[in-house]
């Protein structure tokens, strides 16, 4: 994703640094949050259910303790990657987008322009907002291109998506669709899992480890995919 890459079909290209989206887009934070947050908590249970509770005598067979180190190891993972995410964000340079005449080119992708409903120019800012056709009210890029780049990279634009100003604003529900819908899908994981924390220690962990394989495994790839729509494919990379 913050790899170098020079695409075959690009007709400008650049590296950035990414805009932080809780000073630049607050309700995709949001939404981000809760999910990061809720991978946390379920980790969070199963390090005290570790640290105040004891194994049964089943786990003391040599199958159920290699299922449950494994699942430990993998809690310990994927707890320690989301604590330290902002840490390796900060550590990880820029990124590098290009642009053609078929959309935006990013992470060896390409984004064709219908997934996107329009499209703002903050000149102050020297950003671009292409804002998501499937989740009308979200972002789905901020751009900062070189200012030598901005003339025609507008015209592109232009031809292809109306300006924000041209459209209707989204609707609340439009806006916020995106943190309610990841408070609905991560608040049922939470219950389940304090529910489980009731349980044998053996079932807590396992039980809590899939749950947290779930949100962090299906989490990234079905926002990209509820922002960016099913129509992104892979590009030529010279």
């Amino acid at each position: 994703m913050r790899a170098p890459r020079k695409y075959k079909d690009a007709i400008f290209a650049w590296s950035e640094r990414p805009l932080s989206s809780f000073k630049y887009d607050l309700i995709s934070w949001v939404a981000i949050s809760i999910h990061g947050v809720s991978v946390i908590l379920i980790g969070l249970i199963v390090l005290f259910s570790l640290t105040l509770r004891s194994f049964n005598a089943i786990a003391s067979s040599f199958i159920m303790m290699i299922v449950l180190v494994g699942v430990i190891s993998a809690v310990g993972q994927i707890w320690g990657s989301l604590l330290f995410y902002p840490v390796a964000l900060a550590l990880a340079g820029d990124r590098y987008v290009a642009i053609s005449t078929d959309g935006i080119l990013w992470a060896g992708n390409l984004i064709p322009w219908s997934a996107f409903s329009c499209f703002g120019f903050d000149p102050e800012k020297n950003m671009i907002r292409l804002w998501s056709a499937s989740l009308r009210g979200t972002p789905a890029f901020m751009l900062t291109p070189p200012k030598e780049y901005v003339s025609g990279i507008m015209e592109i634009f232009q031809s292809h998506l109306p300006s924000e100003n041209m459209i209707s604003p989204p609707s609340f529900g439009e806006q916020y669709i995106l943190p309610i819908t990841m408070a609905i899908a991560c608040i049922p994981i939470l219950i389940t899992a304090c529910f489980m924390s009731q349980l044998p220690l053996e079932i807590t962990l396992i039980v809590n480890g899939i749950l947290m394989y779930i949100l962090m495994i299906f989490g990234g790839p079905v926002l990209l995919r509820s922002l960016l729509g099913k129509n992104t494919r892979s590009v030529t990379i010279e």
